[in-house]
């Protein structure tokens, strides 16, 4: 279900106090995924890319992590699109 959703369902019962505790949980998961998101992989190419798909597996029920082992370094947005590292792409290409 969308975040959206819970939200609005709680304020039309007037659930104020969960309204809150819910925004500030969501708020807290979303910082902590980006922190360690970001110390992984450092382009925001492929770091925004990821993270979207973090948060449509959590929409889903699902939860999506990477590997302590996890890197992809920041190679520029110009050498990106002119020559992808071999293997990178085709491996995040894959990712539903």
């Amino acid at each position: 279900m969308n975040k959206l959703h819970v939200i609005l369902g709680l304020l039309h019962m007037k659930n104020y106090a969960q309204v809150e505790a819910y925004i500030l949980k969501t708020a807290n998961n979303y910082q902590t995924e980006i922190g360690s998101l970001l110390d992984k992989i450092k382009s925001p190419v492929i770091a925004g890319f990821l993270l979207s798909k973090i948060n449509r597996a959590s929409d889903s029920g699902h939860r999506l992590t990477l590997s302590d082992a996890s890197f992809f370094p920041d190679i520029g947005n110009e050498q990106q699109k002119a020559s992808p590292p071999k293997g990178k792409i085709a491996a995040s290409g894959s990712i539903c």
